[in-house]
């Protein structure tokens, strides 16, 4: 009888620990799932998002300083300018190629003028000011 018993609990645990696992497992999967779908949902949004940038202008004599002028001509309206990145390429004075990604509000600041329709908000259509300095000058 005893055998029984313990053969009972053995299985029993077994049995647990197997639930146990495979719980994790599920929820590990589940969170890849959805951080694939995340960034599906990311990947159509920016297909959507259109913009021409023109030639930056110099505004200092240092030339660290540039404005550009940027259309917004895909369908989506740009709200969070926070999540924006704005990547300059350029040689500087030292024929060093420079590769920078911006930070929005420290290395570069948006101004939509006239902003017709919705406040803080860069609509299909409009243009923007993009403000932005250099690490070093070209």
């Amino acid at each position: 009888m005893n055998e029984a018993v313990s053969g009972l609990v053995a299985i029993a645990i077994f049995m647990l620990v197997t639930v146990l696992v495979f719980q994790v497992l599920d929820i590990g999967w589940n969170t890849q799932v959805d951080a694939h779908q995340d960034f599906a949902r990311r990947l159509e949004d920016r297909q959507y998002k259109d913009i021409d940038v023109e030639s930056p202008v110099d505004t200092t004599a240092d030339c660290l300083i540039y404005t550009a002028t940027v259309t917004n001509n895909g369908d989506t309206v740009v709200t969070d300018f926070t999540e924006m990145d704005l990547l300059v390429q350029y040689t500087d004075s030292g024929d060093t190629e420079v590769v920078s990604r911006l930070v929005h509000s420290t290395d570069f600041t948006v101004c939509i003028s006239p902003n017709d329709r919705d406040a803080n908000s860069w609509d299909p259509g409009e243009n923007a000011m993009i403000t932005f300095t250099l690490a070093s000058a070209p």
